[in-house]
């Protein structure tokens, strides 16, 4: 739903806490049933740097169920503590238009759905230079860029040149499952100044993660390298694994969680697809 908002009040305290209010209700401050490893504890320290160091794109990549979204929400989080605006916007499936929109309403700028392109641009370009004229630093979190449509990295694009303006404050992070996914984008990827990988999970953080979820003595020895073999290391797939695996186990009556069980789980969930 679009937010419209008094353009009266466009550089005072209602609008800083209007994107700030945003991420709050799409992002929450975490991830139920999920933790940082050491490779997502890195990029968060390295996305951290872009912003320090004044670069204006940040781009994070990983396979899918790594923990990029996890990544830019508790980046947008301590961003928020630190007094940052920030705002996040999921561009998967949207067109150029829809990404416009989305990015004015996390703005909180006035705006009519009937609204032709460059007024959304005009508008956005005014609320970004009204944060710049208050000394605001502004992050704007863009992911799954790589499933948007054709044109959404253009105009992220646009959004990078105004951010190496002098003074600009602005601050991209750009996240796509390829580390090529922005090739031949030249306006984005030329702007690039920091690029992130975001690495699987080992069988040590496997491991601590199912502790999460059931007692050491649940898993059988064997499992919990099964577990990182079948999961590829991603925490969404073994998060997925887990939770089948454990409900398996219940209902069977078993005490602890076999790899042939999770191998079992495996293929049936492979088969519901």
């Amino acid at each position: 739903m679009i937010q419209r908002r008094d353009a009266g009040s466009s550089a005072g305290g209602d609008d800083r806490r209007a994107l700030s209010e945003d991420h709050a209700e799409r992002g929450g401050e975490s991830f139920p049933g999920f933790y940082p490893g050491a490779g997502q504890v890195e990029a968060l320290a390295r996305l951290a740097f872009v912003q320090a160091s004044g670069q204006p794109v940040g781009h994070l990549h990983g396979e899918p169920g790594c923990g990029k979204t996890w990544i830019l929400r508790r980046f947008a989080v301590e961003a928020r503590r630190e007094d940052r605006e920030v705002g996040y916007l999921d561009v998967a499936g949207r067109d150029g238009r829809e990404t416009l929109l989305g990015l004015a309403e996390l703005l909180g700028v006035r705006l009519s759905l009937h609204d032709a392109r460059y007024q959304l641009w005009q508008a956005i370009r005014d609320r970004l230079c009204e944060h710049r004229l208050m000394g605001w630093s502004t992050q704007l979190l863009f992911d799954h860029v790589d499933e948007a449509g054709s044109e959404v990295p253009g105009l992220i694009g646009r959004l990078a040149h105004a951010a190496e303006s002098p003074g600009s404050r602005l601050t991209l992070i750009v996240a796509t499952a390829r580390l090529d996914a922005l090739r031949g984008e030249a306006g984005l990827e030329d702007r690039v100044g920091l690029r992130i990988g975001v690495e699987p999970w080992s069988a040590r953080e496997i491991g601590d993660f199912a502790s999460r979820f059931a007692p050491a003595a649940v898993w059988e020895p064997e499992s919990i390298d099964t577990l990182w073999r079948l999961s590829e290391g991603r925490p969404r797939g073994a998060r997925r694994l887990i939770e089948l695996s454990l409900q398996a186990a219940r209902l069977e009556q078993l005490s602890t969680v076999s790899a042939d069980l999770l191998d079992c789980v495996r293929g049936e969930l492979l088969a519901s697809f």
